[in-house]
């Protein structure tokens, strides 16, 4: 079983892999002073189920994909419209990389990684700044 440090560091590397962001993180950080376009990779629980005490746990550990961008003052930008490439590149470090199973495995480091639940959008219309929260569900063997 990998070590929840392992995971955290994993998936911060995959969900930031390709994109142009300069700040990267696992401490959330003041939105009005981090440098932008920011992921920050926030841990949120986790839940241990057990079908039997002779089985195995399933471990689930739940993370909060933070992005943040700002369109500055630049009236005729729409901030959203700069979030939303950041949003779709989440969805697609976590694609399968197991296709046999469906499941994104982080390389083989878990059972499975997807984003799960809502997205909570700021869409900084009056700020220039713009907000998403992606929920991230983990389920380690």
């Amino acid at each position: 079983m990998p070590t929840r440090e392992q995971v955290a560091e994993a998936l911060l590397a995959k969900l930031a892999a390709g994109q142009a962001y300069q700040t990267t993180g696992r401490r959330n950080r003041d939105p009005e002073n981090i440098p932008t376009p920011a992921l920050l990779l926030l841990e949120f629980g986790e839940t241990t189920e057990r079908q039997s005490v002779n089985l195995p746990p399933k471990r689930i550990w739940r993370y909060r994909a933070v992005i943040y961008v700002d369109a500055g003052g630049d009236e005729t930008v729409i901030p959203a419209s700069l979030l939303n490439p950041f949003v779709d590149a989440i969805d697609a470090a976590l694609v399968p990389d197991d296709p046999l199973q469906g499941r994104s495995t982080l390389g083989g480091r878990v059972y499975s990684a997807l984003v799960k639940g809502e997205t909570i959008r700021s869409p900084g219309e009056v700020t220039g700044r713009a907000a998403a929260i992606v929920p991230i569900e983990v389920i380690v063997p």
